[in-house]
């Protein structure tokens, strides 16, 4: 999982954007807590090419600014971890104290993963996870 390199490091895509405040504003959604005091979990959805990745990588550079350790991964790549691999790493995201986000990029190619039951169930209270997807894409079921 990458850290920081993938993360626009001057500016990046606000350009794109044109307006940086929308995405303080989103990242102010994100980090309000529930009732039980835990983070939400966010899906933004759109077509092809519409910059969702870039969008999730300011989130992730604005979650770091905001002191946030920031993981980013492509939700193929969540079946290539151990079977519990993320519940373990929940627990030690947990014990931390630390505030984590895991942004989660492609969500529609791996929807099916028993991954998403560790990262979306039980989660700690100091875990963020934000995704992206394509609506267009068909989700196949395996053969």
């Amino acid at each position: 999982m990458n850290t920081n390199a993938e993360f626009p490091p001057h500016g990046g895509g606000t350009s794109l954007f044109c307006r940086a405040h929308h995405v303080e504003r989103m990242v102010d959604m994100f980090v309000s807590r529930n009732e039980s005091g835990s983070y939400g979990s966010y899906c933004f959805h759109g077509p092809q090419g519409s910059g969702k990745t870039v969008l999730l990588k300011l989130f992730g550079r604005e979650l770091q600014q905001r002191g946030f350790v920031v993981y980013m991964l492509n939700a193929s790549a969540l079946d290539r971890f151990p079977t519990s691999f993320f519940k373990r790493l929940a627990k030690r995201w947990a014990a931390s104290q630390r505030q984590v986000a895991l942004l989660v990029d492609e969500v529609h190619g791996n929807v099916r993963s028993e991954h998403w039951n560790d990262l979306l169930g039980e989660t700690p209270s100091n875990l963020l996870v934000v995704g992206t997807g394509s609506p267009d894409l068909q989700v196949t079921a395996p053969p």
